[in-house]
């Protein structure tokens, strides 16, 4: 790919060439999340002017995971991907479904659910939706990943509620040498947005095997996101205020020449 027709909002794809990120005065940013969502938070950022990478560290890997029927009170998905991961059965959709944000509650009603209620981004507010809206001691199926974020399941649990979890899909880190255009322009992203823990530790350990410093900006949609940067002590970390695509995109757009919103400290905290 020529290098020379890249502009103010253009998306590179992984499945590009790299790209000479000092043609453009335009910032650059790697977005480590998966696809669909990466195209979302490219169509945010190009509408800020910037230009986005998509280059994902995790792939999403279907289980193709049989779900009997079962005398459920409520369905719960904790990620638009178990949504999309999943067959649903005709007897599930007139059943409440609680979904772990606004993105993930669309997913479910295009999937065919009738009846869902969407939680405020985190697996937290997730819990408080269900002990609003379900009857204690109501029997709960918890559609996720493998290695859910949080424990959904101990929370509800100890709230008398009687849960199954099916895990749909599993995250898995893409192999290394996926990463190696990403490694040629290290030292000219403006920054790295990362949507989850997961690829939040990935990028780190990335970073800290390529480049003694890298003092670009990272954008975490969470404190637990975030995390893994304790070791990437010269980046600048900026966190999202809600768990949402829209407080990420505001995060950028906001945060200029700013000073971050935390810093680590030297025990490892945030300050």
């Amino acid at each position: 790919m020529n290098s020379s027709n890249f502009s103010i909002g253009t998306t590179v794809s992984d499945d590009e060439e790299c790209f000479d990120a000092t043609r453009s005065a335009a910032k650059t940013f790697w977005i480590t999340r998966t696809a669909p969502g990466n195209h979302r938070t490219a169509e945010g950022l190009t509408k800020l002017g910037h230009i986005s990478f998509l280059m994902p560290v995790l792939e999403i890997i279907e289980l193709r995971a049989v779900i009997a029927s079962c005398n459920a009170d409520a369905i719960v998905f904790s990620s638009a991907n178990a949504v999309r991961m999943h067959n649903p059965r005709s007897e599930f959709l007139d059943l409440p479904v609680f979904a772990v944000g606004d993105h993930t509650a669309s997913e479910a009603m295009r999937a065919g659910y009738r009846n869902v209620y969407s939680a405020d981004g985190d697996v937290r507010s997730l819990e408080k939706l269900i002990r609003q809206r379900s009857a204690v001691g109501g029997r709960i199926l918890h559609l996720s990943a493998r290695d859910p974020a949080g424990d959904l399941l101990g929370a509800l649990e100890s709230a008398g509620y009687r849960q199954k979890r099916k895990a749909v899909y599993e995250s898995r880190p893409v192999t290394r040498d996926r990463l190696n255009c990403i490694a040629s322009i290290l030292d000219r992203l403006h920054g790295i947005v990362i949507h989850s823990p997961k690829a939040g530790s990935v990028v780190a350990a990335f970073l800290r095997s390529q480049i003694k410093t890298w003092e670009g900006s990272v954008y975490c949609i969470s404190p637990a996101a975030a995390f893994p940067f304790d070791a990437v002590k010269s980046a600048r970390i900026f966190i999202a205020d809600h768990p949402s695509e829209e407080s990420m995109i505001r995060l950028i757009a906001d945060s200029g020449d700013d000073e971050p919103d935390c810093f680590f400290n030297e025990s490892g905290g945030y300050s």
